[in-house]
């Protein structure tokens, strides 16, 4: 029974952070873990990859930065030109 609940809690987060997109992609994943720790699964502070999970959540939101001021746009045609000056 407990199991059941703690997929349900995975999915939901994944389906919650595909449909927020961006920053919110690395919020889902934080609920994720507090929901599956409230539900009686063994986590320990120590067990939680807080460095890892930072770094995932500053990039998610630089590339969002990006995205919103246009500069992934920008990055895309300085490669195509970079990539047409040199074919190989």
């Amino acid at each position: 029974m407990i199991l059941a609940l703690q997929i349900i809690i995975v999915a939901a987060a994944v389906v919650l952070g595909a449909r927020l997109g961006s920053i919110g992609i690395g919020l889902a994943g934080g609920l994720d873990v507090l929901l599956l720790g409230l539900t009686g699964t063994a986590i320990a502070f120590a067990d939680i990859p807080l460095d890892v999970i930072g770094i995932i959540m500053s990039v998610i939101a630089a590339i969002a930065a990006m995205q919103r001021s246009g500069g992934l746009d920008w990055l895309v045609v300085l490669a195509e030109k970079l990539l047409r000056r040199n074919p190989r």
